[in-house]
């Protein structure tokens, strides 16, 4: 029995017009002519009209044609996304190094016995090494962090956190790491509770967005101490550092994960020349490790970064599972009802009715049994991206697949998929090939997955696929192993110990077409196209993979100029160029010199203007105007300075979403260091030391770029007022009143007459170090600002 269908055109013409008209005294008591000679009946009749014919429309809008609107606004329905967790794989005591492929397959039972499919996302390096020691070399001297790298809850800065050149991160390691001569893999995972997520472009995390444009401004190397003979001065052992390759460096992601600004995993080459394996004493506290090390050897951190722990032997999995079975296609399983040939039953070859609009499912393969219920129908929700598109064979031919029939004709043999519901729909004859009767419908390779369900907490029992499980062979997944005495033996990963220390995330169910439709009315609102100063404002903080605090767009007039002709100087921004034309030390600034001829000046006239008096002259450039973005980038310092490359990320941006007449300059925020002398008189039971730390705290919250004021930065170019001051520090509890406040600005910078400090549009106060005296003093009758 089929769902009862609402009739959502259910008011006729003269229903509408009749609760219209009764309507009419509610709100306008005023008009009593409600005949039909009325001009305002007349505009209700018509009114009414279009409401009418509105509601016959929507009555006959299906699914399908929201999805066809979809498509034509360049949008579609997001399909699921398969969870992701890392994992801790232990080795048994005589395995000394394992190697696992990706694609290798785990089963996951959660606490109601049920069973998913996982598999591994990349190539594991395990080893029976374990990493004792974690110490740091910076500013702040030597510190051991190998207790805060184990316990969960804590972090440390790798190269303190001032991140200055030659700060090192030292590892010692308890057995060989490059057991097996394989590459080490370290499992970085960064501290980033405290910190905005990386921006992204578009109305949502679903929408669409550009790639991430920043590279990383740090350059750090890796080494590997080699013992020599001989003892140091220190009584260590003689020894020196010898580079390391990182083998995934090739890719901006990569490289963001290599320097510290994103959690994942950092493959180490094996140093095959020169590796030794002799453990030494690196720092006399006779324990004897094998050592390495990352030194930062230039460029410096908008956010100097933390970490939670490294981590050997840990795999990343995610919630799909291929069924691959090439040369034995697996048989799809018909979803049509019994007009169009009947359900063939899970493992018979599904065959094809010669019917129009022919639809078939897929199935899950054995243990799992975890189907999603859609309404009265029983589907498996498949994942489609570039490595795991699905083949569909009719007879043995291989059919191309197609987001719908539209420009296809009765000879197309082609598909459409649903992923959401892991269906396939064949044409009907006249758009899209008609299978013929008879012709069996079977799949070589798909993949199942994604979805809320894979969301599984930490409770959940982890296995390898063991050798004896279907379809699954005695070495799948598997590179290489070797023993502790380095013997090659043969794996079984079913053997392996998995637990996992945190929830699987990032499952989501696919999208329905009512949320695909929020999501686009969102998307909408987004200014792609930059015209006002709060589009600016708004584009650049959104930078995608920023971690952006504020930013500030300004228009500002240029002065006009002369300049020599042709002359290879950086133009000022006069003349018809790209709009991008900025001040030296810019990325993504032009000269003269390389832009084309057309674009520069030239005795001819070309990029010439006209001066106050009327008269033209060849490299003359009249008054213009230039939009200055100041970026200033999330940092957890009281002077965040955006780099050379976060400059370079924001300008290639915003060039992208400028009109092409715009001139557009990225800058860093110039800062006015604020110092201030103060004298306050306490109330009775506070300690002296304790308020007056208190005071220099408040100061610094209150004249913080990013975080002071009202709580969301300190206005671009609002002056320091010492009145906002004395409220400040008065609002500190202990605090009876001040007595005395000078403010201190930098040599450059006057003191007002009233006392303040003035601050320019693109410039920003910090906090400098405080002069804070307390008092309490039982004689005082009232308390009053001296004079």
């Amino acid at each position: 029995m089929s769902l009862e269908i609402p009739d959502l055109d259910d008011r006729t013409y003269e229903e509408i017009v009749d609760d219209a008209r009764r309507r009419i005294p509610v709100y306008a008591d005023q008009w009593t002519d409600h005949n039909a000679s009325d001009p305002g009946i007349t505009l209700l009749e018509l009114l009414a009209w279009v409401a009418e014919t509105y509601t016959y429309q929507l009555d006959r809008v299906t699914d399908a044609h929201r999805l066809k609107y979809l498509a034509l606004l360049g949008e579609q329905p997001r399909p699921p996304r398969p969870a992701t967790v890392d994992l801790n794989v232990s080795l048994p005591e005589t395995v000394g190094h394992i190697e696992i492929e990706p694609s290798a397959k785990l089963y996951a039972t959660d606490d109601a016995d049920r069973t998913y499919g996982f598999e591994t996302t990349e190539h594991a390096r395990l080893t029976s090494a374990r990493l004792a020691r974690v110490v740091t070399d910076g500013d702040r001297g030597r510190i051991d962090h190998s207790a805060a790298n184990r316990m969960p809850g804590m972090h440390f800065a790798p190269f303190d956190e001032s991140a200055t050149a030659e700060s090192a991160l030292y590892l010692g390691f308890e057995g060989d790491p490059f057991a097996g001569d394989i590459d080490l893999s370290l499992a970085v995972r960064l501290h980033e509770v405290d910190l905005p997520e990386p921006a992204t472009y578009g109305a949502s995390a679903d929408s669409w967005s550009e790639p991430e444009d920043f590279e990383p401004p740090v350059e750090v190397q890796w080494e590997h101490y080699v013992p020599e003979d001989g003892e140091a001065s220190n009584g260590a052992v003689n020894g020196v550092w010898k580079p390391m390759t990182v083998a995934n460096d090739d890719t901006r992601a990569d490289r963001l994960v290599n320097r510290f600004y994103r959690s994942g995993q950092i493959v180490l080459e094996y140093p095959e020349k020169n590796w030794k394996k002799e453990p030494v004493d690196l720092f006399t506290r006779d324990e004897r490790h094998q050592w390495i090390r990352c030194v930062l050897k230039t460029g410096t951190y908008e956010i100097s970064p933390r970490i939670d722990s490294i981590e050997l032997n840990i795999v990343r999995v995610e919630h799909r599972w291929t069924v691959d079975r090439e040369g034995d296609p697996e048989p799809l399983e018909s979803t049509n009802d019994d007009a169009t040939g009947g359900r063939f039953p899970s493992g018979n070859w599904a065959r094809s009715t010669g019917l129009p609009d022919q639809t078939f499912g897929f199935t899950l393969p054995p243990p799992f049994a975890a189907e999603v219920n859609v309404g009265r129908e029983r589907v498996t929700t498949l994942l489609v991206d570039d490595d795991s598109a699905p083949t569909v064979l009719v007879d043995g031919v291989d059919w191309e697949q197609r987001d719908d029939f539209d420009g296809t004709g009765p000879r197309d043999e082609v598909f459409v998929l649903d992923p959401a519901r892991g269906a396939v729909t064949f044409g009907d004859g006249s758009r899209g090939k008609l299978p013929p009767e008879g012709a069996r419908i079977t799949t070589t390779r798909y993949v199942v997955g994604g979805g809320v369900e894979g969301n599984l907490p930490p409770s959940t029992t982890w296995a390898f696929a063991a050798p004896l499980l279907p379809g699954v062979d005695a070495d799948e997944g598997v590179l290489g192993c070797r023993s502790v005495s380095g013997q090659f033996m043969k794996a079984d990963l079913g053997h392996l110990t998995v637990t996992q220390p945190a929830a699987a995330t990032g499952g989501v169910d696919a999208e329905s077409v009512e949320e695909a439709f929020d999501r686009l009315q969102e998307d909408r609102l987004e200014p792609y196209r930059m015209v006002s100063l709060a589009d600016y404002e708004h584009v650049a903080t959104h930078t995608p993979g920023l971690r952006f605090g504020r930013a500030a767009a300004r228009l500002v007039t240029m002065e006009a100029v002369e300049r020599p002709s042709r002359s290879p100087v950086v133009d000022s921004g006069c003349g018809h160029g790209t709009g991008n034309d900025v001040e030296p030390g810019v990325p993504g600034s032009h000269t003269e010199a390389e832009k084309p001829e057309a674009e520069s000046s030239s005795t001819d006239g070309a990029g010439g203007g006209t001066d106050e008096t009327g008269e033209v002259h060849p490299g003359y450039c009249e008054p213009h105007h230039q939009v200055r973005v100041v970026v200033v980038p999330y940092s957890r310092s009281s002077r965040p300075t955006p780099s050379d490359n976060f400059r370079a990320a924001v300008q290639r941006h915003l060039d992208r979403h400028r009109l092409v007449t715009d001139r557009v300059v990225v800058e860093a925020p110039r800062y006015v260091e604020i110092g201030v002398t103060v004298e306050v008189r306490l109330d009775a039971g506070f300690g002296v030391t304790d308020r007056e730390e208190a005071v220099r705290e408040a100061l610094d919250e209150f004249l913080d770029p990013l975080r002071g004021f009202e709580g969301d930065g300190w206005p671009f170019g609002r002056d320091v007022y010492p009145s906002e001051l004395y409220e400040v520090i008065e609002g500190v509890r202990g605090v009876d009143c001040v007595t005395r406040l000078d403010i201190r600005p930098p040599p450059d910078r006057e003191v007002a007459a009233d006392g303040g400090v003035a601050i320019d549009d693109e410039e920003l106060p910090t906090p400098v170090e405080h002069t804070v005296t307390a008092q309490f003093d039982p004689r005082a009758s009232q308390c009053g600002r001296e004079a």
